[in-house]
């Protein structure tokens, strides 16, 4: 599913690229309209599968269970923790930060370069990631990609070379599509099936909660130390929540689990 969703990430803004400058950018609008009236309308055909009575009674320790559940598990933990650094902090604010940044240096036609390599990079990463079976390898899944992403952004920040930004941000979407693809799935295997939605309930909240917040501060960040410096800024902190990880990985997980992780 993320592979296609990245695939269509590409190609339709692509074609209505075409549209737009070979006729007008209301073309480009329309066809973005219809394509939620098309959508809509394909939900509405749904078939509806009735309405089951929940068996307990709503409660806040059941809607708190998620949380309980993540913490009873270390691995789950440990990707939850990886997620807030990867996902939460530093895949927004290469959204924000990167397109200021890339534009100032180089050229805003350099930046819808990065974005497109970008898009490329997470086909290619959710792939690898369903091949070689990430999720069975969390703690090691999520060392490598916060590693490669700390090296991207810093270079993203540091460097004056195009095509070493265009393949920056190559990595950035490989690093994204790998680590979405493999948290999604471990979230399934590792949580108790009665359990599943409310672990996804709370990773959803958090992730989807808190990016609102990155998105403004990365912004008045960047205003403040510059947009370059901002990306560097979040290399060096994308690496330290990473050692901390695996440092955390090391000291509390048995080794027996520690070894099936990275191997």
């Amino acid at each position: 599913m993320n592979f296609i969703d990245n695939l269509v990430a590409i190609l339709f803004p692509a074609t209505l690229g075409v549209f737009i400058i070979l006729w007008d950018p209301v073309w480009g609008i329309l066809i973005d309209g219809l394509t939620f009236f098309c959508a809509a309308i394909y939900t509405a055909q749904l078939p509806n599968v009735g309405h089951h009575e929940s068996e307990e009674e709503f409660s806040l320790r059941e809607a708190l269970n998620g949380i309980t559940v993540v913490i009873n598990n270390a691995t789950l933990l440990l990707g939850f923790a990886a997620t807030l650094v990867l996902n939460v902090l530093c895949f927004p604010i290469f959204l924000v930060i990167a397109p200021y940044a890339i534009s100032h240096r180089f050229s805003e036609e350099m930046w819808g370069y990065c974005l497109a390599a970008s898009g490329f990079g997470a086909c290619v990463g959710s792939v690898i990631t369903v091949l070689a079976s990430g999720h069975e390898r969390l703690v090691g899944l999520a060392v490598i990609c916060g590693l490669f992403l700390a090296g991207a952004m810093a270079l993203l920040g540091l460097g004056t070379s195009a095509w070493m930004a265009i393949m920056r941000a190559t990595f950035v979407g490989i690093v994204e599509a790998s680590w979405l693809t493999g948290w999604a799935t471990a979230i399934q295997t590792l949580s108790p099936e009665k359990d599943l939605g409310k672990v996804v309930a709370v990773d959803t909240f958090v992730t989807s909660g808190v990016h609102p917040f990155i998105y403004l501060g990365s912004g008045v960040v960047g205003g403040i130390i510059g947009y370059s410096q901002t990306l560097t800024l979040t290399a060096v902190v994308s690496a330290v929540g990473i050692l901390l990880i695996v440092l955390t990985a090391i000291m509390f997980m048995p080794r027996s689990a520690r070894n099936d992780q990275v191997q």
